[in-house]
């Protein structure tokens, strides 16, 4: 007996067709419209907005894109050009420079030969501050000076070959601590003949870092009512040296004072390195 053929499934009448169509029609409409309306509203709400607020920026500069400070995330504003044409004109006055912006406008350069005499007087109020030096009350809070006082990298070549090839006669020293590259500079000058002997000038405020002692505790004295005695051990040292103010030979001279502000008022005096 054999096995009765499966029928095909009887296909859709066209009404249940043209339903199912319709209904796929609206959902598509539906969709599209609602789309078209949140764009429309969208938009009329952000121009409204825009409109209706008042700018915040000058309007020179309300339609251009303003740079914008990475750390604060405010606008940076853009300056004119009548100030960057005074900006031009100041900063092509002073002498060429890369470490700082001063605010002050730099004095022309003095002789080399005035440069000791200028430092002693707007520094130390004309004492020469190694007259005299140590009172026996400092002394006896120092460390005996050092034949070669602690630093790093203080005695590499690149001392020599630029006093060899530069032949300065005024260095400027930024950070000084013990001395060590001072006097290493006041040996070089001594050994290449410097005439007149150069003038070294060392910039540092004599405060050391947090944590300093424990690095340098055999070659730095102990504070002294929060006094960390660098400026005096550095001075000492350099007495030693016979390289002090007015030692007949290169004269090492501290500026006990921050960078920044040493290297204005040195700007403002118009004493440079030459």
């Amino acid at each position: 007996m054999k096995p009765r053929p499966i029928s095909p499934p009887p296909a859709p009448s066209s009404s249940a067709l043209r339903g199912y169509l319709a209904r796929a029609t609206s959902f598509v409409l539906l969709i599209s419209l609602s789309y078209a309306l949140g764009f429309l509203s969208a938009s009329s709400s952000s121009s409204s907005y825009s409109s209706s607020s008042p700018s915040l920026l000058p309007d020179s500069i309300s339609n251009r894109e303003m740079p914008v400070d990475q750390f604060n995330c405010s606008p940076i504003p853009t300056p004119t050009l009548k100030a960057k044409a005074a900006a031009e004109t100041s900063s092509s006055s002073l002498p060429p420079h890369d470490l700082l912006r001063f605010r002050t406008r730099c004095a022309a350069p003095i002789p080399q030969s005035e440069t000791l005499r200028t430092i002693i007087d707007r520094v130390f109020d004309g004492d020469d501050p190694f007259a005299g030096f140590p009172a026996p009350d400092t002394a006896a809070l120092l460390l005996a000076p050092a034949a070669r006082p602690r630093g790093w990298g203080s005695r590499g070549a690149v001392f020599r070959d630029l006093m060899a090839s530069v032949r300065p006669r005024t260095v400027i020293e930024l950070g000084a601590f013990l001395g060590a590259s001072a006097l290493h500079m006041a040996a070089l000058a001594r050994n290449l003949s410097f005439a007149p002997p150069p003038l070294i000038l060392c910039v540092d405020d004599f405060r050391g870092w947090p944590g300093f002692r424990r690095r340098f505790r055999r070659d730095v004295p102990r504070a002294r009512h929060a006094d960390a005695l660098l400026l005096q051990q550095f001075m000492a040292n350099v007495a030693a040296g016979a390289a002090g103010a007015g030692s007949g030979g290169a004269s090492v001279v501290p500026v006990p004072f921050s960078t920044g502000s040493a290297l204005e008022a040195l700007c403002e005096w118009g004493v440079y390195g030459t």
